[in-house]
């Protein structure tokens, strides 16, 4: 199993390892309905209780933990960014930005 290049922006990479270094990476609640986009992942810098049951990949110092309901096969890129609100609400945000083509 081939598993999916992570890509964190600096201030996000920044904030991960501010809070330890790692981040669990799950499917958002949203994702797929409402007019939200499928690719829509919840990030949170913890490690997860289930930590055992996930895919868990290093790179850039960063642990991340997988949920093992993604199928991480599928994937090839994921992209972890920062956002901020009214300069005060700090929120990571993830999406799956490359998906693996189907063989013939």
């Amino acid at each position: 199993m081939t598993l999916p290049v992570l890509s964190f922006s600096k201030p996000a990479r920044r904030h991960i390892l501010k809070k330890g270094g790692s981040v669990h990476l799950t499917r958002h609640p949203r994702a797929g309905r409402s007019g939200y986009s499928p690719d829509l992942l919840l990030a949170v810098p913890e490690v997860p209780e289930h930590a055992s049951t996930c895919t868990v990949i290093q790179s850039e110092g960063i642990t991340t933990y997988i949920s093992s309901s993604l199928s991480v096969d599928k994937y090839e890129q994921i992209d972890v960014w920062l956002t901020r609100s009214y300069l005060v609400f700090i929120t990571l945000r993830a999406r799956i930005t490359l998906y693996k083509r189907l063989s013939d």
